[in-house]
């Protein structure tokens, strides 16, 4: 036993803690291990894993147990449906974890995934049918404010992103790729029971494009990212909210800073100096 399995055997907390909530999704003890000291170093090739007793692919471990925990224990898209077969989509599908437990929440529910990464999008494919989740729709495309091409820069976990501009420090153009976009516009023509935009930083220019349609969407979660190099818009996504008759509640989606006034001269560049879970609702 490792150093730090032993620490955490000693720990009376963690342990209960992993027994009472992680054990029983699946999840294992070295992953868990990982999550709760922080270690992203375990690598981002992809693995086996167990969720609900069906084998699973993921990616890596502190992040595959992050959103366990955010998606089936914290349940952060848990909401009421007025049917038995409600629309959702879902912007930013990952390795499917979502669309994993909307459809176990909803098995009649009609559900449409958006993940723009080739083998993420593939994983999640993967996963779906380990689950027999074979109507859920999901497109390799990223959502955006228009139909046609992006310029996306993979990184085969959860930090995919589109790229404009100039590419981000330390980022070669080799790292950089042409994947499809479809407009997210398009796709609000008629009631959807709820929308998730998760896209690393582009929800604001999709919001932006199809504000005027907003009014076709019962629930809607959105993760908003502010990198460090740029004006925040925060003010103007609360401000879209409202316009289209939604109530909003605000939580951290991640804690930047512990020591916000010490330590924001060092966020200054395109990593996110503020990330956010934005719930807006209807009354």
């Amino acid at each position: 036993m490792t150093n730090l399995k032993r620490t955490i055997h000693q720990n009376t907390l963690a342990r209960f803690q992993y027994m009472k909530s992680f054990q029983k999704l699946g999840v294992t003890f070295d992953e868990y291990c990982d999550f709760l000291y922080f270690n992203t170093e375990t690598g981002f090739a992809l693995q086996n894993a167990t969720l609900f007793g069906k084998s699973i692919k993921r990616n890596n471990a502190f992040w595959f147990v992050q959103n366990v925990e955010e998606v089936f224990i914290q349940e952060v898209y848990r909401f009421q449906a007025k049917t038995s077969t409600p629309y959702i989509l879902d912007c930013g599908s990952n390795i499917g974890l979502s669309l994993i437990y909307f459809k176990r929440q909803f098995p009649q529910a009609r559900v449409v995934g958006f993940e723009p990464d080739p083998i993420i999008h593939e994983t999640c494919r993967y996963n779906l049918k380990a689950f027999g989740f074979d109507d859920v729709e999901v497109l390799n495309a990223a959502v955006w404010k228009q139909a046609g091409s992006i310029h996306f820069l993979p990184d085969n976990c959860l930090g995919g992103k589109i790229v404009e501009g100039e590419l981000p420090a330390g980022v070669d153009a080799a790292q950089v790729t042409s994947l499809k976009a479809v407009r997210l516009k398009s796709y609000l023509t008629e009631k959807i029971d709820f929308m998730k935009i998760d896209i690393e930083g582009a929800e604001m220019d999709v919001l932006r494009d199809c504000q005027d349609e907003l009014h076709w969407v019962e629930n809607l979660f959105i993760e908003y990212h502010s990198a460090g190099n740029k004006p925040q818009e925060l003010p103007e996504l609360l401000s879209m909210l409202s316009a289209a008759g939604f109530r909003y509640y605000i939580n951290s989606a991640w804690q930047k800073m512990k020591h916000p006034f010490v330590e924001h001269p060092i966020h200054t560049t395109s990593s996110y100096d503020l990330q956010l879970n934005i719930f807006a609702y209807r009354r």
